[in-house]
């Protein structure tokens, strides 16, 4: 496949089949993500895949927590929507009511979240607790280059907050450093195609609101 093919193609997917991906072509899709470039080579990253067991104990303290209302507390926390910019807002708007059409009712998102999407495995990404805010966006370009790799071995993914709003659970079974911050989940899998939830698509802003050339 060639990458503009990988890019075109590339869907979030927000439930998976109960069909585990091959270990190795997970470890492939890490190996290819860090090809992505990094602050003078610095590869501040670390990659933790988890599957089998270990990821459905977690997926039940989630669901547990969920269903009891736990509050939510990522070790990055994110942005409230006010500090946001007004396209950025209007953005998240447009996509949520979007949703709400496809849907009918946003709870059917939130059940999909609460099951952790039903992914076979997730990668969860970490950063040293002392890391440069450069870090993020070198950690952004890896985490594009493996979900780029998966599409290209016909695996889809998700990356996803979702994943790391319970970070004393994820601890719980996954040895995590204490030095390291949870910052994101990427789930892989193979897509559900009957899905309502895999139903989304979200639209893309035109290249006149966002690009200035100049020659």
């Amino acid at each position: 496949m060639e990458a503009h093919q990988a890019l075109e193609r590339r869907r979030s997917t927000r439930w998976f089949l109960d069909r585990p991906v091959d270990p190795d072509d997970l470890k492939t899709i890490v190996v290819q993500g860090l090809h992505a470039p990094s602050w003078v080579n610095s590869q501040p990253y670390h990659a933790h895949i988890v599957t089998g067991e270990t990821l459905q104990r977690i997926k039940d303290d989630y669901l547990e927590a969920s269903r009891n209302g736990k509050e939510s507390k990522p070790e990055l926390p994110p942005t409230p929507l006010e500090d946001w910019s007004p396209l950025a807002q209007q953005n998240m708007t447009h996509w949520r009511e979007g949703v709400e059409h496809t849907l009918g009712d946003i709870k059917v998102m939130e059940e999909a979240a609460s099951h952790l999407y039903n992914a076979p495995a997730i990668v969860y990404l970490t950063l040293p607790k002392n890391f440069s805010p450069w870090s993020l966006y070198d950690l952004g370009g890896f985490g594009m280059g493996m979900i780029i790799a998966a599409t290209d071995q016909g695996i889809a993914s998700l990356p996803a907050y979702r994943f790391v709003i319970y970070p004393d659970i994820i601890r719980q079974h996954v040895e995590i450093p204490e030095d390291e911050v949870l910052v994101l989940g990427i789930g892989l899998g193979y897509r559900d195609s009957y899905a309502p939830v895999n139903r989304i698509i979200a639209a893309r802003e035109p290249l006149t609101e966002l690009l200035d050339y100049k020659e």
